[in-house]
C-alpha cells in the first residue's frame, strides 16, 4: 500500500526517552515535505523478488574467475577456503573484523538487524571497496535458512544493499540451502570439506582445553596458529588430488581421512606436552553460531574467561551440520539411499576424528545433536527449528554428563532463539542446579564486571563440585545398551521404499 510513498515505523522498548522518538518523527516529516515538493510522485517500486532470485552457483563463480569470500563461522571458514583453492577456485576467508568494520556495517543497516548481519555486511563492503583492483569480482557465501531465525533472510538483505551501493555488478551472492550446504561441491570433495570442518573445530577445542593450563604463557596460542596453518596447507593439497567419490571412499574405508587422523593425534600430543595436567573449572560457551564462533562478535569473551583460569568447551560448528542432518529426517524432507548413506558416513567421520583426539586429551564422549535435543525436550521441542533447542540441550547434556560447571550462552541482541534458551535456562537451574549466564551482543564491549561475577560464581561452584555430582550421578550405560541403541537408530533411519 505504501510502496513508493514515505512512511515510518517507530519502535520503542519502553525504556528510552522521548528525544529519540521526536527526532525520528521530525526526520519523517522532513521526508514528507520533500515528497510533496516533488509533486507527490511515487518512487521507483522495489523489485525484491528479482533481487532475491539473483544467485550465483559455485561452478559459475569459478568459471567467471570470481574470488569467493567465506564469512567467519569459526575456523572452518579457513579450511573451506583452503579446500576451494585446492580445487582451483580463488577463495579466502574474511579477515578478522575491527571497530571500523562494525562502523561500516552499522552505516548501511537500520540498527534492528542482529550483529552477525552488521559485521558480515561491513566486512564484505570493506573488502570489496578497499581492494586495489577496482574490477575484481567476488562471490560472497551467505547460506539461506529456514526456521524462526532472521538469518535465512540476510542473504536477500546483502543483495539489496549491494544493489543500492552499486556493487551488485562486482559482487554476487552464493546462497546454498540449509538442507544442502555442500551444493555445487564435487561429491568426493564433500567428504574432504566435512573432514576439514570437523578437524578445525577439534583443533580449536584442543587450544581452549590446554590454554588455561599452559606451562609457558603464549605457548598454546603459538602452537595453535602453527597447526592451523598446517591444516590449511594439508587440506589445500588434498583437494588438489583426485576428488572423485571413489577416492573419497578409499580414504574413509582405509581410515586415512586425508591424513587428518594422524594430524589430530599429533596435535593432541603436542598440546598435552605444553600444558599441566589437572582439573579446572569448565564452562560451555554456546548460543547463536556466529557470535559464539567469531571472537570479535563476542568481544573475545573466551579469552577473557580463560585469562581468569577457566577451561572452556566451545560448542563447535560441526554441531550445526550434525543438527541439520538429523532435523532434515524429522521435518519431512524426502530421504534417499544416497542421503541416508551420506549421513552415516558423516557420523563415522565425526566419531573417528573426535575419538582420536578425545583419547589423548582425556575428553568425554561425543555430544550428538539428536541427544542434545532429546535432553531439552521437556523445555523446548525439536519442532521449533533453530538454535534454541541446541543451545539449551548442549548445556543440559554436558551438565548431566559431568563435563562442565556452568554455561555461558551468547546471542545477538534481541535474538529470539537466544531469548527462548535463556528463559528455559532459568527452569533448568531450578530443576538441575545448572548455572548459566546469557550475554546479548550488539558489537559493543562487554562489561568486564559481568565476566568477573560469572567467573567468581563458577569458581565457587567448582569448589563444591564433588558433593553436587555425588548427589546427581551419571546413569551408567552398558555396551549392550549402546549396541541396541545403534541398531534401533539404523533401522529407524532406513529410507522407506517408494
Amino acid at each position: 500500500i505504501m510502496e513508493g510513498k514515505p512512511y515510518a515505523v517507530i519502535e520503542t522498548d519502553g525504556h528510552s526517552g522521548d528525544a529519540g522518538t521526536r527526532t525520528r518523527i521530525e526526520a519523517f516529516l522532513h521526508c514528507v515535505r520533500e515528497h510533496i515538493d516533488k509533486g507527490g510522485e511515487l518512487g521507483k517500486p522495489n523489485e525484491f523478488l528479482s533481487i532475491e532470485e539473483k544467485n550465483v552457483s559455485l561452478l559459475r563463480a569459478g568459471r567467471e574467475g570470481k574470488t569467493i569470500i567465506i564469512p567467519r563461522l569459526g575456523p572452518g571458514a579457513r579450511t573451506l577456503a583452503a579446500g576451494l583453492r585446492g580445487l582451483g577456485y580463488k577463495a579466502e576467508a574474511m579477515a578478522v573484523p575491527t571497530r571500523k568494520t562494525l562502523a561500516i556495517g552499522r552505516k548501511y543497516t537500520s540498527g534492528k538487524e542482529c550483529v552477525p548481519m552488521t559485521i558480515t555486511l561491513g566486512s564484505l563492503i570493506e573488502r570489496v571497496t578497499e581492494d586495489p583492483d577496482a574490477k575484481r569480482e567476488f562471490a560472497f557465501l551467505m547460506p539461506a535458512g529456514r526456521g524462526p531465525c532472521r538469518f535465512g533472510n540476510y542473504n536477500l538483505l546483502h543483495k539489496i544493499t549491494l544493489e543500492r551501493l552499486g556493487l551488485d555488478n562486482r559482487v554476487d551472492v552464493w546462497s546454498p540451502s540449509d538442507n544442502n550446504y555442500f551444493e555445487g561441491i564435487p561429491g568426493g570433495t564433500v567428504a574432504l570439506a566435512y573432514c576439514g570442518f570437523v578437524a578445525a573445530d577439534i583443533l580449536l577445542s584442543m587450544r581452549y582445553d590446554a590454554r588455561p593450563a599452559e606451562i609457558q604463557p603464549g605457548a598454546v596460542d603459538a602452537l595453535y596458529e602453527k597447526l592451523a596453518n598446517e591444516l590449511d596447507d594439508l587440506l589445500e593439497a588434498q583437494a588438489a588430488k583426485d576428488g572423485s567419490v571413489a577416492a573419497a571412499a578409499r580414504e574413509i574405508a582405509l581410515k586415512r581421512f586425508y591424513g587428518l587422523k594422524k594430524f589430530l593425534a599429533d596435535a593432541a600430543t603436542a598440546f598435552k606436552a605444553i600444558s599441566r595436567p589437572g582439573d579446572l573449572p569448565t564452562v560451555l560457551v554456546t548460543g547463536e553460531i556466529y557470535v559464539r564462533c567469531d571472537p570479535f562478535a563476542n568481544d573475545f569473551v573466551i579469552d577473557q574467561i580463560q585469562k581468569r583460569g577457566i577451561r572452556v568447551k566451545l560448542a563447535p560448528f560441526y554441531e550445526w551440520l550434525d543438527y541439520q542432518e538429523y532435523i532434515n529426517t524429522q521435518v519431512g524432507i524426502p530421504q534417499t539411499w544416497a542421503s541416508w548413506f551420506s549421513a552415516k558416513l558423516q557420523l563415522f567421520i565425526l566419531e573417528t576424528l573426535f575419538n582420536t583426539a578425545a583419547k589423548i586429551m582425556g575428553w568425554g564422549h561425543l555430544a550428538r545433536a539428536k541427544d542434545q535435543l532429546a535432553v531439552a525436550e521437556d523445555y523446548v521441542r525439536y519442532q521449533l527449528e533453530g538454535e534454541a533447542g541446541l543451545t539449551l540441550g548442549g548445556g543440559i547434556y554436558e551438565w548431566t554428563h559431568h563435563e562442565i560447571d556452568a554455561v555461558m550462552s551468547l546471542g545477538p541482541h534481541e535474538c529470539m532463539p537466544s531469548k527462548i534458551a535463556e528463559a528455559q535456562f532459568f527452569h533448568v537451574a531450578e530443576d538441575m542446579g545448572l548455572y548459566s549466564n546469557t550475554l546479548h551482543l550488539n558489537g559493543d564491549p562487554v562489561d568486564p564486571v559481568v565476566i568477573e561475577n560469572f567467573v567468581y560464581e563458577v569458581k565457587e561452584r567448582f569448589a563444591t563440585r564433588d558433593a553436587r555430582r555425588a548427589a546427581h550421578p551419571v546413569a551408567p550405560t552398558t555396551t549392550g545398551d549402546v549396541a541396541k541403541g545403534i541398531l534401533k537408530e539404523l533401522i529407524r533411519g532406513l529410507p522407506k521404499r517408494s
